[in-house]
């Protein structure tokens, strides 16, 4: 059959990458993994792929495209520290205050700590 514009909602159960499948310039779905970590699938015409590779690539290489379903996020925080690079959920109490840190760059924006003044300084 055709295959769709969109991926469905509901990925199959065996949803992987086409191994024969070769676009038209010869490229396989492993050849665009860093591509489509860029761009998204269905956009690489922007990029200069062909009108229907992008249309095969979208069908044939699910996996890469990023359409393959993975498990769900759990429904509450981790309470091990997993060392993730992400920002916390909670700030810290030093982040919360402006005025704890001061540099000696200027600033384009007012201080929030320090009324303006008013004349030569």
């Amino acid at each position: 059959g055709t295959p769709s514009a969109a991926p469905s909602a509901v990925p199959t159960a065996l949803c992987r990458d086409r191994a024969t499948y070769r676009s038209l310039e010869g490229l396989t779905c492993a050849d665009l993994t860093f591509l489509v970590e860029l761009v998204a699938c269905p956009q690489l015409g922007t990029v200069g792929i062909h009108r229907i590779d992008v249309l095969t690539i979208t069908a044939n290489c699910p996996d890469t495209c990023g359409y393959c379903a993975t498990d769900p996020p759990s429904s509450s925080p981790s309470l091990v520290l997993s060392g993730s690079s992400l920002p916390s959920a909670v700030p810290t109490t030093f982040l919360q205050s402006p005025s704890v840190l001061r540099t000696n760059s200027r600033s384009f924006a007012p201080s929030l700590s320090e009324p303006p003044t008013v004349g030569p300084s």
